[in-house]
């Protein structure tokens, strides 16, 4: 093996594609490979045999998950709502240092016209 071969972690009997079909263009991102599956179940057949096995459930046997999913909405509100306080209360403190900022900048402006008329003779 040559010394890039050796490097890269490929031998010279191991080509890699080089199509122009497979290379993406200028801007855009690469194409996945494809996978091999692994032979079990995929996603979509996971969630359509869950989904069969939830319609299945007699009520009383649903009971504790739906109590459970309650608590956990009641959670997520809760958080929610702080989260969204945190994000207003964020908000008026940029519009607050934005407002002095421009504040600031009008008081300057005015002090320097205020100095340029003082030091400009009369007409």
């Amino acid at each position: 093996e040559s010394a890039s071969t050796a490097a890269n972690g490929t031998s010279g009997d191991q080509s890699e594609s080089t199509s122009s079909s497979t290379d993406p263009s200028p801007g855009q991102p690469a194409k996945r490979r494809h996978r091999k599956t692994h032979g079990k179940i995929g996603f979509a057949q996971l969630a359509q045999h869950i989904a069969a096995k939830w319609k299945a459930l007699d009520a009383d046997a649903r009971k504790p998950y739906e109590k459970e999913a309650e608590v956990e909405k009641a959670r997520y509100r809760v958080e929610l709502e702080k989260w969204q306080m945190a994000q207003k209360a964020k908000q008026e403190l940029l519009l607050q240092k934005t407002d002095q900022v421009h504040t600031d900048a009008q008081e300057e402006a005015a002090l320097t016209l205020q100095a340029l008329r003082a030091n400009t003779p009369p007409p």
